[in-house]
């Protein structure tokens, strides 16, 4: 030992401690408690049981080896949750960065379904679902406006589905997931209302044996699709959807009110005439059949046929009932009957329902909607003539574009004309209805097939 040095400092160098005498003592070494064996990690199940039985005495041995394995249970888990964490996060990282490569080959995420057309008003059950024209509905796998017809999406598997109808008013262009499946309708059985599934080929498909199996009770329901969830994609496919409708029960189709009504409809499809109902028993009574027989009637004679029916004192019944059946379309019975008034002078055109639609005077033909009040006086004095007969007489004229056209001929009397030297001589109204001359048409002019002339 180097001379000056203390004995305090020099006990600390060899491992020695100073007594409270300021004598050398050796300090022993710590005995072994783990069977020989080097001592145990403080962190470790093992240390941390000896540690609380040293500190709790009243554990046994048995308590502190089933928390000893508890303690052993605990990190098995949390080494696999670490483990579970780590591969979906990996997972996710995966699907981002395909999603990612989709895009950039695409050059968009706005794909989405759609239907190319609509649905073909009224809708029964059991009946297969077709567009206008009772055309196929048309469902296409769309890329902003362009059709997919290449890759996994272009020949998806898509379900076509029900919503219920609020979902159009609720959620518009844009969507969610999560959104759409909430609105999905539930059949009886508890599960998604699904009509049929079908695959597309180059992105699109034809629906041909689609069907509603349940009515909609007077509630609007909505068709729509989507991928099936079975299906792998990308990223999301935007769902397809259409306009509300109301599904009808197929069996009260044959009493079901006409939209429009058609001419050879029984009269029961007129709103407010119920089928072997009073107001049909009536109109059968007097030989009206059908709507064609109605409207019929109904020109020749309104206030007799409101007496037919007893309502006189039922406003609305009877405008609603008028104008549901006006509503019918003449489009396909163009045909047109005359009648020559005693007199010559003038010359009644009527349609197929007996409504006029215009009259023939010295040298021009007019369209009742341009009367003027000399020319309203003359029709009213034959027009009551002309119905005690018109069930005698055969059509022999058309409704064509603007005028009136003799039947096999192609010139054609304008309702209105307008060029001076069309303006000819004739020495009678049957002249101009049997059409020797030649007038141009007006293209100003129109003659409506259901325009009803009120005097």
């Amino acid at each position: 030992m180097p001379k000056g040095t203390p004995i305090g400092v020099a006990a600390k160098k060899k491992g020695a401690a100073p007594s409270a005498t300021g004598c050398i003592v050796k300090q022993k070494a710590p005995a072994a408690t783990n069977g020989g064996q080097p001592p145990l990690s403080p962190t470790s199940p093992t240390a941390a049981a000896q540690k609380v039985q040293n500190h709790h005495p009243q554990y046994s041995l048995g308590n502190l080896e089933s928390f000893q394995e508890q303690i052993e249970g605990l990190r098995h888990e949390v080494t696999q949750l670490s483990h579970l964490c780590s591969n979906r996060h990996a997972d996710q990282q995966i699907r981002l960065e395909a999603n990612q490569e989709h895009i950039a080959a695409n050059g968009s995420k706005n794909m989405r379904l759609c239907f190319l057309n609509g649905l073909e008003p009224p809708v029964y059950t059991d009946e297969n679902l077709t567009s206008q024209n009772h055309a196929a509905i048309k469902v296409a796998m769309l890329e902003g406006d362009k059709v997919v017809t290449s890759g996994a999406l272009s020949e998806a598997k898509i379900e076509i589905l029900v919503l219920r109808g609020d979902f159009s008013n609720k959620c518009q262009d844009n969507w969610t997931e999560d959104e759409f499946d909430k609105h999905v309708m539930q059949g009886r059985d508890g599960h998604d209302l699904v009509l049929g599934t079908v695959w597309l080929t180059n992105g699109m498909v034809e629906l041909s044996q689609i069907r509603f199996r349940e009515g909609s009770c007077r509630k609007n329901v909505i068709m729509a699709a989507r991928v099936c969830k079975s299906e792998k994609t990308s990223g999301r496919v935007q769902e397809a959807i259409m306009k509300p409708v109301k599904v009808l029960d197929r069996r009260n189709k044959p009493n079901e009110k006409s939209h429009p009504p058609r001419l050879d409809d029984r009269l029961y499809r007129l709103e407010g005439i119920a089928r072997d109902g009073v107001y049909h028993k009536r109109l059968q009574k007097v030989q009206i059949h059908n709507v064609e027989g109605f409207l019929k009637a109904l020109n020749e004679d309104s206030n007799k046929l409101r007496a037919i029916l007893k309502m006189e004192n039922q406003q609305n019944a009877w405008s609603k009932l008028t104008g549901h059946a006006r509503q019918c379309v003449l489009e396909y019975r163009q045909e047109l009957k005359r009648y020559h008034s005693k007199e010559g002078n003038v010359v009644l055109f009527f349609n197929c329902v007996h409504e006029l639609v215009g009259a023939a005077f010295p040298h021009e033909y007019v369209a009742c909607q341009r009367f003027n009040t000399a020319q309203k006086a003359l029709v009213n004095k034959w027009r009551l003539h002309a119905y005690e007969k018109l069930e005698d007489i055969s059509p022999d004229f058309v409704m064509k574009d603007q005028g009136i056209q003799l039947h096999g001929q192609h010139q054609v009397i304008s309702p209105w004309p307008r060029s001076p030297q069309s303006m000819m001589d004739f020495d009678s109204p049957i002249e101009l209805a049997g059409m020797n001359c030649d007038l141009y048409q007006d293209p100003g002019a129109s003659i409506s097939a259901q325009s009803q002339l009120m005097f």
